[in-house]
């Protein structure tokens, strides 16, 4: 991939719907993390937008939204273009409360949301980015005040869920604040979330924890690895609504919309975290069409 701000994207953010593009992200010395778009056939850097931290394109793949900083803990903005002309059709203020954003989801409804971090704090905002008279139109806000480490803002395929989870504390296999190796047991690694979506109306936040058993001697390939040994990576949606989470012990979990188990579906094969945590382009459009 061409390098953008001089730097090599590493973070898979979004994959429009043609599967011919993908938005990704690079980390610029002391800067938050930005983003910008690139042909994945031909690692062509195409578009980097100033002061982008988040890009995803609409459910029809004909609009591309981007989320950055005006004053980080005051106010950022939303940008709607036309794709792939870059036309700018709307241009607004959010609140941003806190340091960055995050992550940028668009539904097939109408709606985008958008989410921002602060050193342990996540929110998410809910935007109506079809009404037209002071867009965009803030409709909801939910946050939470134990963990900053969300992953995979994601709409399901017919808008009536807004799905993202929250990662677990460093060394959680160990139960305390060093890397060692695990004494085995069973562990909380991270919460799952489901906003519930009628049309454009915003309902339920439902919540399911996610425990793992690891045994004894068990660790983390890369401890001090975020992604990897943090936070869960996901959703992979299916038609059905139904969805998939790679966890940082290499098992998946499935779940219904209203977060009910699933049966395993890989069958108890083991993901090789990192392949699915950092850049790999084939293997995350893979995945995203499961």
């Amino acid at each position: 991939m061409e390098p953008f701000l001089e730097q090599r994207p590493w973070e898979v953010q979004h994959i429009d719907p043609s599967r011919r593009f993908a938005s990704l992200g690079v980390s610029p010395p002391r800067s938050e993390l930005r983003a910008a778009i690139w042909e994945i056939a031909t690692g062509k850097l195409v578009w980097g937008p100033k002061g982008a931290e988040a890009i995803c394109w609409s459910h029809s793949g004909s609009e591309v939204f981007v989320a950055g900083e005006i004053r980080p803990y005051y106010q950022g903005f939303l940008r709607r273009y036309s794709w792939p002309g870059l036309e700018l059709t709307a241009d607004g203020g959010v609140e941003m409360a806190g340091y960055a954003f995050h992550g940028l989801a668009a539904s097939s409804k109408g709606m985008v949301a958008v989410s921002s971090i602060d050193q342990t704090e996540t929110y998410v905002y809910l935007y109506d980015s079809d009404e037209a008279a002071g867009w965009p139109k803030l409709t909801a806000k939910w946050e939470d005040r134990g963990s900053n480490l969300i992953n995979g803002l994601e709409f399901s395929p017919d808008g009536s869920r807004l799905v993202w989870t929250l990662g677990a504390p460093y060394y959680w296999w160990t139960g305390g604040d060093e890397p060692r190796l695990s004494k085995g047991g069973r562990f909380e690694i991270g919460k799952i979330f489901a906003w519930k979506m009628d049309r454009r109306v915003p309902g339920e936040v439902m919540r399911a924890n996610v425990v793992v058993s690891v045994p004894a001697g068990w660790s983390a390939d890369d401890p001090e690895d975020i992604l990897s040994s943090q936070m869960l990576q996901g959703p992979f949606f299916d038609s059905e609504g139904n969805f998939r989470m790679l966890l940082p012990t290499g098992d998946w979990k499935a779940y219904t919309p209203e977060l009910r188990d699933l049966p395993d579906p890989e069958g108890g094969r083991k993901a090789v975290v990192r392949e699915f945590a950092t850049l790999n382009l084939r293997r995350a459009s893979k995945a995203d069409r499961s």
